[in-house]
């Protein structure tokens, strides 16, 4: 059986005979005349006669060469018409995903995300309600999309599945006058003992990240202050009330803090928590967060 032409001949041959310059073609196609010519001549041997003449001011198409021409012609117009289709599609799905996002999801993770997917798919409304992860997971049947900061199994719980998205670690947040902030190696958490430190609220994933670790060490960490949010925390640091925690996942410190790594580390894990059965517009942008993640560096 005889192969068939590759559509993508055609194609290159509408624009030439369309253009009637091969120079021209190239340079609406990105390619080299030499490419042109040599895609053409592919074309012309497949078809077993001229496809042009040349003219002293181009190209002359052969009644052949007009006949593919119009053929090339139809697949541009099927091809728009895809691409028309693909887009009305996004336009069209609707519906409303509401979230519920501990506040270093709700942060650093979700802004730009959302952002990016609202401008694909601006018939999708997109709700986030800011909680800690004991939080969100407690009231996680009141929403679509749940992101915690652990990575605990869900057990029997129905369709709800989780998921991990991110691996990061908790660094101890200090000012960079400290001097322990000239120091480039980790350092171990027993060094915290005794000292003042800022804490999350009960509940928050970076909190229980740090106090399980400290649990396992055997280390006994004092609680002196705590505030809801990474900024509270921040500005606690640079006021002098202590040391705080953060995730190293887009930091994003002033320069007057630095963040610091601990030996050994503490895992720090950002997961999403969703039904198997969710509705499109939670499935859809699931898997934007999905690939959006896949293209980043975490």
């Amino acid at each position: 059986m005889e192969r068939r032409i590759d559509p993508s001949l055609l194609l290159i041959w509408a624009q030439a005979a369309r253009a009637g310059n091969l120079h021209q073609a190239a340079e609406r196609l990105f390619l080299t005349q030499p490419a042109i010519s040599h895609r053409l001549k592919q074309l012309q041997e497949r078809v077993g006669e001229p496809l042009y003449r040349r003219t002293h001011r181009g190209i002359s198409p052969t009644p052949i060469g007009i006949a593919l021409w119009r053929i090339g012609e139809r697949i541009e117009a099927a091809l728009a018409e895809v691409d028309s289709l693909c887009t009305d599609s996004q336009g069209l799905l609707t519906g409303t995903v509401h979230m519920a996002a501990s506040q270093s999801n709700a942060e650093v993770l979700l802004p730009r995300l959302l952002a990016e997917f609202h401008r694909d798919y601006p018939g999708i409304h997109l709700q986030v309600c800011a909680l800690n992860s004991r939080q969100a997971r407690q009231n996680k049947d009141e929403y679509d999309l749940v992101f915690v900061e652990d990575d605990l199994q869900l057990g029997e719980q129905g369709s709800w599945r989780s998921e991990t998205l991110v691996e990061t670690e908790v660094g101890l947040i200090l000012p960079m006058d400290h001097p322990w902030a000239r120091e480039d190696s980790a350092i171990p958490l027993q060094v915290l003992e005794g000292n003042d430190l800022i804490w999350r609220e009960p509940g928050s994933g970076i909190r229980e990240a740090v106090q399980q670790t400290a649990k396992r060490l055997g280390i006994d960490l004092a609680i002196r202050y705590e505030f809801s949010g990474h900024a509270a925390i921040r500005e606690g640091v640079r006021s002098g009330l202590g040391f705080g925690f953060s995730s190293f996942y887009r930091s994003n410190l002033p320069d007057d803090l630095r963040l610091l790594h601990f030996d050994p580390p503490i895992p720090h894990r950002l997961a999403v928590l969703f039904r198997e059965d969710a509705n499109p517009a939670t499935q859809t942008l699931l898997q934007t967060l999905r690939i959006h993640l896949q293209g980043t560096d975490v």
